[in-house]
C-alpha cells in the first residue's frame, strides 16, 4: 500500500524525493494520514507498514519486501501489534545500516516516561496524535520543511 508521486533522487528545481514510511496499524490513521499527504506540494513516495517487523523488512528489503529508496523518514507508531515501536527503535539502534534513520515518534501516549524512552533511540521528534486529531496539517508543514532544510544521509 502507498501512494508514488515522483521518482527516486532529486525532482525538477533540484528538490529531493522524500522517501516516509508510516508504520502504523490503525487503518483509519493511515488513511487519513494518506489523504493528506495527496494533497501535500513536496514530491515524495509514501510506504506503509502495518507493524514493526513488516517496516524493518521494507528497511532491509528482505522476506519479500522492495526496500524502501533514501532519503527516508520514518513516521512510528509505538502502540502495534507483533513488533511494538520500542521493539522496533531497539532493533534499528543495533542495526549499523539503520542508525542513521530519521524517525518521528507519533503516538497517543503523552507518559513522560515512553516520550523520554523514544528519545534515548535517538529519534527526531515526538508527535501527540491527541495534537493532530487525524489533521496532519502540521505535520506534513513540518516534514516540508524538514526536506528542504535539513541534510539526510544517503
Amino acid at each position: 500500500m502507498g501512494s508514488m508521486f515522483s521518482v527516486a533522487g532529486e525532482v525538477a528545481g533540484g528538490q529531493r524525493l522524500l522517501n516516509i514510511l508510516h508504520v502504523e496499524d490503525d487503518e483509519i490513521d493511515v488513511e487519513a494520514f494518506s489523504r493528506g499527504m495527496r494533497d501535500c506540494s513536496f514530491e515524495h513516495r509514501l510506504h506503509h507498514a502495518c507493524d514493526g517487523r513488516v517496516a524493518l523488512d521494507m528497511l532491509r528489503g528482505v522476506n519479500g519486501q522492495a526496500m524502501v529508496d533514501k532519503p527516508r523518514i520514518v513516521l512510528l507508531d509505538l502502540n502495534m501489534p507483533r513488533m511494538s515501536g520500542f521493539e522496533f527503535l531497539e532493533e534499528v539502534s543495533r542495526d549499523e545500516s539503520l542508525r542513521s534513520l530519521v524517525v518521528f515518534v507519533l503516538s497517543t501516549s503523552t507518559r513522560d516516561l515512553d516520550i523520554a524512552r523514544s528519545y534515548r533511540h535517538g529519534i527526531a521528534g515526538y508527535i501527540g496524535k491527541d495534537a493532530l486529531a487525524r489533521n496532519f496539517m502540521p505535520l506534513l508543514a513540518l516534514l516540508d520543511s524538514y526536506n528542504r532544510l535539513v541534510s539526510l544521509p544517503a
